[in-house]
């Protein structure tokens, strides 16, 4: 009985996916604006520059933890229990691992600073002020340049991107 039930649904799995639909998928989003059609004016330009600015936040959560920790200006007082505070720990030891949580959330956030940067980079084209234009290009290449230098200060040599 057991292996009549199990062909049965295999049979009907087979039948539903041979079922499915002709017509493609729409990957269109329909609440958001994609980054392809987002900047089309010197406005949304601008809003790009203050997102970059906006990115940073999310690196100084950590910053002082994987900088300062590591060097003489901040102390780690340690539980005496094992497995209390591993990734201070880890960090206070300079013991450099992928995993630790600190070190994965400021390696991310600082590729999207990068990649916001380079975002604002490929569309200054849209910008009629030159000045201005220029402007963008100063900052959105400043910030780039600042979380590649804290990144290659910490890490050594990384993956430097200047396209999206």
């Amino acid at each position: 009985m057991k292996n009549y039930i199990i062909k049965i649904t295999a049979v009907l799995a087979i039948i539903v996916g041979f079922q499915s639909c002709d017509d493609p998928i729409d990957l269109q989003p329909i609440s958001d604006i994609g980054a392809d059609g987002f900047y089309s004016n010197t406005n949304e330009v601008n809003l790009g520059v203050i997102g970059i600015y906006n990115s940073l936040h999310l690196k100084q959560l950590d910053e002082w933890i994987v900088t300062e920790l590591r060097s003489d200006n901040t102390q780690l007082s340690f539980d005496n229990s094992v497995n209390a505070n591993v990734p201070y720990r880890q960090l206070d030891r300079f013991v450099s691992n992928p995993l630790n949580e600190f070190t994965a959330s400021y390696w991310r956030a600082s590729y999207k600073t990068i990649g916001l940067s380079n975002h604002v980079l490929e569309n200054l084209s849209v910008v009629d002020d030159i000045d201005l234009a220029a402007q963008y290009e100063g900052e959105a290449r400043f910030l780039r340049a600042h979380s590649l230098f804290n990144l290659v200060r910490l890490y050594g040599g990384v993956f430097v991107i200047t396209e999206t």
